[in-house]
């Protein structure tokens, strides 16, 4: 169950089963206005980071939907991650080069050849479980609902593809994948956000 808020006391609540759904809905809705992200600032481990093998484990266990075979994880240390992507990111997927807005992309063209996701994480996240479970929530969900919406062959340009992933525009991939993510760390972690 996904809910939008859509004011200050109005809320959709929307049965969301595959990444299509979730497509439609956006779709439909076509919200535009503030970003939204994460909603508190992570508790480190009494016990220090994780491995990224754990993380997985984790992110799966408090309810993260995805198939690991499906993603390539990479962690770069935060001084590394922060000179490709910048400091203001937990983590990024798909290539990172910059390309003409006009021009389309597939699904295909955001993926390694061998058809997974790569997905860089900053080292720092994994210091903490209940960041682990939102980055990993929020780019998981964020992925498939894009995978959704590149299915059968379809396209956008890179301009569409920002629109949808830029932090700032309320109500697009980016915002929703947050509020999973948000919802994920909630259920599992029993704290209010």
């Amino acid at each position: 169950m996904l809910i939008l808020a859509l004011g200050r006391h109005r809320k959709l609540k929307i049965r969301l089963e595959n990444s299509k759904a979730i497509c439609a809905a956006i779709e439909k809705i076509g919200f535009r206005g503030s970003g939204y992200g994460p909603d508190r600032d992570y508790p480190p481990n009494p016990d220090g980071p994780r491995t990224l093998d754990e993380a997985i484990q984790i992110a799966q266990k408090a309810g993260v939907a995805f198939n690991p075979d499906n993603y390539c994880f990479r962690v770069l240390s935060d001084e590394k991650f922060d000179e490709y992507h910048g400091p203001e990111k937990f983590a990024v997927y798909g290539p990172q080069q910059i390309e003409p807005e006009s021009r389309r992309i597939s699904w295909q063209s955001l993926c390694m050849t061998d058809r997974r996701m790569m997905v860089r994480i900053r080292q720092s996240v994994l210091a903490s479980d209940q960041k682990i479970v939102a980055v990993f929530a929020h780019e998981c969900f964020e992925v498939e609902a894009l995978k959704g919406k590149l299915s059968g062959g379809r396209t956008i340009t890179v301009a569409e593809l920002n629109q949808l992933t830029t932090d700032g525009i309320k109500n697009n991939l980016h915002w929703l994948a947050w509020q999973e993510a948000n919802a994920i760390v909630v259920k599992a972690f029993g704290t209010d956000l």
